[in-house]
């Protein structure tokens, strides 16, 4: 009897050991907010981009995650981009494209809700705001191929302020989906005074 109870003992001490439990589930984040990188485009040594990650992901735990990530290029304080009236109403930055032209900067105003404009909505005007410029998309696990965003293939005007004076420029976006990075390449200065057909 004795050695029935020893036996009985050390086989359930066994199948203790043996029962590994839930495994526990490795999950890479991919949407994991990348640090951000602040980029002075006039070369006055002060910042006038940031790019930075922007994730829309619904988890409903760590296995079931969905949603998309994306990489854009925010403005910060002082600096805005040239935007246009959308058609839903409101306004959207705009990445003009070969071949189209960019109108004369004079007299855009620069955040139109503060001009005092009152009635008076301009076709253009100068606004805080972000560009994306890649997207993926995740679902558990599976993470799709980033690919450069609707928009990131345009040139973008910007005004920031310089030496006290409000300054005009252009700048691209140099996407590397493979590796998901985000280049800002600094274009034309000083463009406004006359509409100019980008190439």
């Amino acid at each position: 009897m004795r050695a029935f109870l020893s036996l009985a003992v050390t086989l359930t001490a066994l199948a203790a050991c043996a029962q590994p439990g839930p495994r526990p589930i490795i999950h890479r984040a991919t949407c994991d907010p990348i640090p951000p990188d602040s980029v002075d485009i006039t070369g006055d040594g002060i910042a006038d981009l940031v790019i930075c990650g922007l994730a829309g992901v619904t988890t409903l735990d760590k296995s079931a995650s969905v949603g998309m990530c994306h990489l854009v290029v925010r403005t910060l304080p002082g600096t805005h981009l040239l935007s246009s009236v959308h058609p839903m109403g409101g306004r959207i930055i705009r990445g003009f494209v070969r071949g189209e032209p960019i109108p004369a900067l004079d007299g855009v105003p620069v955040d139109p809700a503060e001009a005092g404009l009152g009635m008076r909505i301009p076709r253009h005007a100068f606004i805080t705001g972000e560009v994306r410029a890649l997207t993926w998309s995740q679902a558990g696990s599976t993470v799709s191929a980033a690919h450069p965003a609707s928009m990131a293939e345009g040139v973008f005007v910007f005004a920031t302020a310089e030496a006290g004076r409000m300054v005009h420029g252009t700048f691209r976006l140099r996407t590397d989906p493979k590796k998901r990075t985000v280049r800002i390449r600094p274009g034309k200065r000083n463009v406004g005074l006359k509409p100019v057909i980008v190439r």
